[in-house]
């Protein structure tokens, strides 16, 4: 997977036309629960390497969603709903696409999978065969597949050649970033699960803090003693010492 994000980056890097956005997931992950059984149990894995990713319709309609929403919440600008359209195209039943691709998102580390369980304890009750939720009915557990937390996602997008504007990137960027962080992406993200952090920001802490720790073992180091110089004058306490007791 680093492989190929390298590739896609130096292929773009020229033109400008790619970001990539990386965050960690803080819960699970739910995505494709609605696949056929056969393919893929319920899950989007990657056909050859077996990791989980996500695919980039996915990702395109939760950048789409925050933008709406921003657009909603803007009192519906139109320099917003040119922006929009710009990036995402125009409306269903309207002839055209937007100018970016967003790629599926990939694992960059061991994405691990576990078997997680949704209980239903009234099963007639939501499908209309009993009139009241009653407490006389069986538990009813379903199982089905997530990635568990902790997981690290590269998210790419590109600008496809219909407009080559910066500015369409950093928008798509901006929004797919809010839709991770604050809406989240696949299935039951109101319970909880799909919700990423910014891991660029991450990352560039982690490293602060390296540089910082180094610093300081850096000062340390030039504040002690170099053992050479120490042992060399070890060596002449000793021979002073051998002298006197020569003399004595």
């Amino acid at each position: 997977n680093k492989a190929f994000l390298k590739q896609l980056e130096a292929k773009h890097a020229a033109r400008g036309s790619i970001r990539v956005l990386h965050a960690k997931l803080m819960g699970r992950l739910a995505i494709n629960l609605a696949d056929g059984i056969i393919e893929n149990a319920g899950i989007c894995l990657d056909r050859l390497s077996g990791q989980p990713r996500i695919p980039g319709s996915a990702v395109k309609g939760a950048a789409r969603h925050a933008a709406w929403t921003e657009w909603k919440e803007s009192g519906e600008s139109d320099a917003t709903r040119r922006l929009l359209e710009r990036v995402f195209g125009p409306d269903a039943g309207v002839a055209g696409k937007g100018a970016v691709c967003f790629l599926p998102a990939i694992a960059e580390n061991e994405a691990r999978l576990v078997v997680d369980v949704a209980t239903v304890h009234h099963r007639k009750y939501y499908s209309g065969k009993m009139d009241a939720a009653k407490d006389d009915e069986n538990p009813v557990p379903n199982f089905f597949p997530a990635v568990e937390e902790g997981a690290e996602f590269a998210f790419p997008i590109v600008l496809n050649g219909l407009d080559d504007d910066p500015v369409l990137l950093d928008a798509a960027a901006r929004w797919l970033r809010i839709a991770l962080e604050e809406n989240g992406i696949g299935a039951k993200t109101a319970a909880g699960y799909g919700w990423f952090s910014n891991n660029d920001e991450t990352k560039e802490k982690e490293a602060a803090d390296a540089a910082k720790a180094e610093a300081e073992r850096s000062v340390r180091r030039d504040a002690e003693p170099d053992p050479a110089i120490m042992e060399a004058i070890e060596a002449k306490k000793n021979g002073q010492n051998q002298k006197f007791l020569e003399l004595c």
